[in-house]
């Protein structure tokens, strides 16, 4: 917008229908005045649009704005990377010792020059400004702009007053969100496990590859090129202490696959309108507040709009005035685990990385804390090899914090920290070619792409400015960790994919998602751009997106046949196989409305493999025979019909997904626990220990690691095992038949079987499949009749329709809250909430939106048998939680010739303060979406009354527009979901 429209449009809006705030004050605490007046417009959702002549005047209101309405979760974000949480919450003085070592803070500091030189700090700078600004009036009690500043609630709540501050903070929260993002680290030790458990050809057994094979890229060349030619004397009951607790850490590895998140990109020549269209859903934690925040920046430098973290300063998935894009996470590898011998040398301290000897350099870190109300602190010290990786632990050099007791849950086990130390390295290098005697004393090493000065704000900031998706690639060289799916449209009708970063080059002949001696594992390079996988303007007509294998390098099992090593492991690929089902069903018909029902399908791929596997070994006949009452196996034999004739849809109105869920997690957990993790595990586990402490200082604690750790860490491992992403991939190949026949008692057992390993004896999955029907019947048949509202005596509303347990329905039994983001007095009440309930019953479960899968059953510890979970709530009925994963945001872009146009819906609110206008406005909708796509009217998530459109146009009841037009916005011309029902807000900063 040029500046003499800018201000001709200023003109008329004394005479427009908007709430007008001016605000003359020129009182600046700050280190930064704005140059000209910037003008800001809160729409009837709560989403900034800032409109300034100054780039840096645009990120000081920003920063302004933004702490406004997130100032507590930016803290939480700031204090988590920099690790300071434990000054507010003294029980994570762990997590922060964890993350000061992994040197988000460290990296934020020497980030700086970087940052600098692409023009990016002056931006953060301004930011930072701003929001220290806020914090500064709202201490003093002072208005700016028209924006009444104020403590937030949960400071008065703590009973602290927020900090200010600064650049790195920044920095340090983007680095952190990139590391989280990026592919390896747990997943070389999870790989580990595996290769410990099942033999060398793991990959095999376990079954890395995808379930479907459905890659981003088909036509991208795969022929693989090389660029390059103790002590004895422990007490055992703090070794039993310890062991218990890193079975705690073992569980919590669960869900550590579960990286889900949905991107595609449509070509005109197959929409309904002839321009291309965007959409993404990524999948992270769905909390209160909500992951995203909507906002839009129109400066003559900067012009970009969409969605960022609180705590970050330019829109991460967005668009700009010709191109619009979207991310995923690639699962690229781009971090290695090394174990190395630390070298002293003249005082100075060395690992070896392949030939070369590189000098760890010294670093110590305080870290402050709360303990009864006092004030005190901790020093660690560690090593850190300049732009390669950080020593997590150093050996037998003394003096170094080492990250292992932090990680595994055993610090204050006093004498067995240093032991436990080693027993994990003995363990973890079975296999490697290292003296037994001296793999204790081994350092370990965390290589990390990311590990030096980088700048990958600079790729965000510049994309918004793009002419087409062919700029818009070249502005993505700037993003060099963190590796994402980036795809792209423009107005021009381009679409395209472009998943870049640096991805290292590992020597042939080492399997890089496994640790290894840093002599045998180091990089040679990174791959070149141009041989990264991409696509501009396929055939297909679109791109789709949903953590699958790129290029389909891991189809066969074996990640290290291809032109390059990407990574080992990546999403079973069902997504990817419905978004591409839906497309091709809707070729020629796509527009925005087909792009919703696509983000919120609920069709399961895994259900309809499922439910056919459960047919083929079940039948009538085998319940007709078992020995139970005659009702039940009526009941039963409903069930078995109701899942024969089903669509596979995950609807919270239907009996049949509340069925599958609970039969196909009881099934899978058997096979899971009763064979897998209680029999073969346990085998497995005397003789991993008793081979990794042969001919080491700790030998002879060999039996008594077994006989104390064999109960614990075999429930660890089967929380691990049970994990979706581990057992379905282990389990489901062998019930389609692909490891050999099944049922046949005549074959001869072998030990490493996996049909043996999962299904037993008898390796067949008929008494697994018959257990776990009978055990739902007997569950809903039990709770159908609670009574959940009486009048009198007289019980007018059971649980499911009229008591009976064919009417139970998913959503009678399973919910989801939104948690708060930290364990504040009062949390619940900064929660959003379902028509006064904490719990909103949504569709869910094993679909395109399986990041909230439904948890159904659990290890009963005293009987050691598997069985559903009990309510957990005492006023309402809520028994299987869904996971805290799922669609951060629906996001859809229309690519049109005379413009980007982007609608949405988030699962919260702008503001983070309930007694905010803006906080939660948008939930209902984000969580019912596709029950009011459908126009359901009846039932849960049926569509208020309210807000049922006459026109039956649903989706724009789900649905609002980001619009960027400032005469549209001060006229209020533009469309939101009636659930954004404020008027505009005109602000105006001087």
């Amino acid at each position: 917008m040029k500046k003499s429209e800018f201000f001709s449009l200023t003109l008329k809006l004394f005479l427009l229908p908007v709430i007008l705030i001016n605000s003359c004050s020129r009182e600046k605490k700050g280190s930064y005045s704005l140059q000209n007046p910037v003008h800001v417009i809160i729409d009837r959702c709560g989403t900034p649009h800032i409109f300034a002549e100054d780039d840096k005047d645009a990120f000081f209101v920003f920063g302004y704005i933004q702490a406004h309405f997130r100032l507590f979760q930016m803290d939480l974000s700031r204090r988590e990377a920099m690790g300071r949480l434990a000054e507010i919450f003294p029980d994570q003085l762990t997590q922060d010792i964890i993350n000061r070592m992994l040197s988000f803070k460290l990296m934020a500091e020497i980030s700086r020059e970087s940052f600098e030189k692409t023009g990016m700090l002056k931006k953060i700078q301004a930011f930072v400004d701003g929001i220290n600004k806020y914090i500064e009036d709202a201490k003093a009690g002072r208005e700016f702009g028209g924006i009444k500043a104020q403590i937030p609630p949960q400071y008065q709540a703590l009973k602290i007053e927020p900090e200010p501050f600064y650049i790195e903070d920044v920095i340090a929260v983007g680095k952190k969100r990139a590391f989280d993002l990026a592919g390896g680290g747990l997943i070389d030790l999870a790989s580990k496990l595996m290769q410990l458990v099942f033999g060398e050809n793991f990959e095999e057994k376990f079954s890395i590859s995808s379930i479907e094979k459905v890659s981003v890229v088909d036509d991208f060349p795969k022929t693989r090129l090389s660029p390059f030619e103790n002590n004895e004397n422990i007490d055992l009951q703090e070794l039993k202490s310890a062991i218990e607790k890193i079975s705690e850490k073992v569980k919590g590895l669960k869900n550590l696959l579960s990286l889900n998140s949905n991107n595609f990109v449509v070509s005109g020549r197959i929409t309904k309108y002839g321009y291309p269209i965007l959409e993404n859903d990524p999948h992270l934690a769905v909390i209160s507040p909500s992951t995203f925040f909507p906002f839009q920046i129109n400066s003559p430098q900067y012009s970009g709009f969409g969605f960022t973290f609180p705590g970050i300063p330019i829109a991460l998935v967005g668009g700009g005035k010709n191109v619009c894009w979207g991310v995923t996470t690639t699962l690229i590898d781009a971090m290695d685990i090394l174990f190395t011998p630390i070298i002293e040398e003249n005082g100075k301290f060395f690992i070896i990385w392949g030939k070369r000897k590189l000098e760890a350099i010294p670093r110590e870190e305080e870290i402050f804390y709360l303990e009864n109300g006092e004030k005190k602190s901790k020093k660690i010290k560690f090593l850190f090899v300049p732009n390669i990786g950080i020593v997590l632990d150093a050996g037998n050099k003394e003096g170094f914090s080492s990250i292992i007791p932090y990680l595994f849950g055993i610090v204050g086990v006093p004498g067995v920290e240093e032991s436990i130390s080693k027993i994990l390295k003995y363990v973890f290098t079975l296999g490697m070619n290292v003296d037994r005697k001296e793999a204790g004393n081994l350092g370990i090493v965390l290589l990390w792409t990311g590990y030096k000065p980088t700048s990958e704000f600079a790729a965000f900031y510049e994309v918004p400015s793009a002419e087409d998706i062919f700029s818009a690639m070249i502005f993505y060289k700037f993003f060099q960790t963190g590796i994402q799916n980036f795809i792209v449209a423009d107005i021009k009708g381009n679409i395209g994919y472009f998943p870049h970063g640096e991805i290292p080059i590992r020597p042939s002949g080492t399997k890089p998602y496994l640790p290894d001696l840093s002599e045998n594992l180091f990089w040679l390079g990174n791959i070149e751009p141009d041989f990264i996988p991409r696509a501009v303007n396929p055939q297909s007509g679109y791109i789709v997106t949903a953590n699958n294998d790129i290029v389909g390098t891991s189809f066969d099992n074996n990640p290290l046949n291809e032109r390059f090593y990407l990574g080992p492991v990546y999403d079973f690929g069902f997504r990817a196989k419905r978004i591409s089902e839906m497309i091709e069903e809707n070729r020629g018909k796509i527009d925005k409305l087909v792009a919703a029902t696509i983000i919120n399908d609920v069709t399961s791929p895994l259900a309809r493999r499922f439910v056919k596997v459960l047919l083929n070994f079940v039948s009538e006949k085998d319940i007709e025979n078992l020995d139970t009452d005659e009702n039940k196996k009526e009941f039963m034999i409903f069930i078995l019909n109701k899942l024969k004739n089903w669509n596979f849809e995950e609807d919270v109105n239907s009996f049949e997904p509340l069925a599958y869920e609970m039969i196909m997690r009881m099934s899978f957990s058997n096979f899971a626990w009763k064979n897998f993790s209680n029999n073969y595990v346990k085998y497995k586990f005397k003789d991993i220990i008793f081979s990794a402490l042969k001919g080491t200082d700790l030998e002879n604690l060999a039996g008594a690691i077994y006989e104390i750790g064999a109960e614990p860490l075999s429930e660890a491992l089967f929380q691990l095992s049970s994990d979706p992403q581990v057992i379905i991939r282990s389990v489901l190949p062998i019930l389609q038949g692909e490891k050999g026949t099944l049922c046949d008692n005549k074959e001869a057992k072998n030990l490493s079987d996996e049909r043996f390993i999962f299904l037993g004896e008898d390796i067949c999955p008929k008494d697994e499949f018959l257990s776990a029907i009978s055990k739902t019947a007997d569950y809903l048949i039990e709770n159908a009749k609670i009574c959940k509202r009486k009048e009198g005596d007289l019980c007018v509303e059971f649980l499911c329709k009229d008591g009976l347990p064919e009417n139970c329905v998913l959503g009678d039994f399973s919910a989801k809250r939104f948690n708060y983001i930290a364990d504040i007095p009062g949390k619940e009440n900064f929660e959003a909430k379902y028509f006064g309930s904490l719990y909103f019953r949504k569709s869910g479960g094993t679909a395109l939106v399986y990041a909230s899968d439904i948890d159904t059953v659990e290890l009963d510890k005293s009987s050691k048998e598997i069985v559903f979970k009990k309510p957990i709530t005492e006023n309402e009925f809520v028994a299987f939680l869904q996971g805290e994963g799922g669609q951060t945001l629906k996001y859809i872009c229309e690519a049109k010739p005379e413009g980007v146009e982007i609608w949405y819906a988030i699962p919260g609110g702008v503001a983070d303060d309930p007694s905010s206008l803006y906080f939660a406005n948008m939930i209902t909708a984000w969580a019912c979406a596709r029950e009011w796509l459908k126009g359901v009217t009846q039932g849960y998530c049926s569509i208020p009354k309210d807000i049922l459109p006459e026109d039956k146009d649903y989706f724009k009841i789900a649905f609002s527009k980001l619009e960027t037009d400032f005469e549209k916005l001060i006229s209020s011309d533009y469309h939101t979901s009636p659930l954004c029902n404020q008027r505009e807000i005109y602000l105006i900063f001087r």
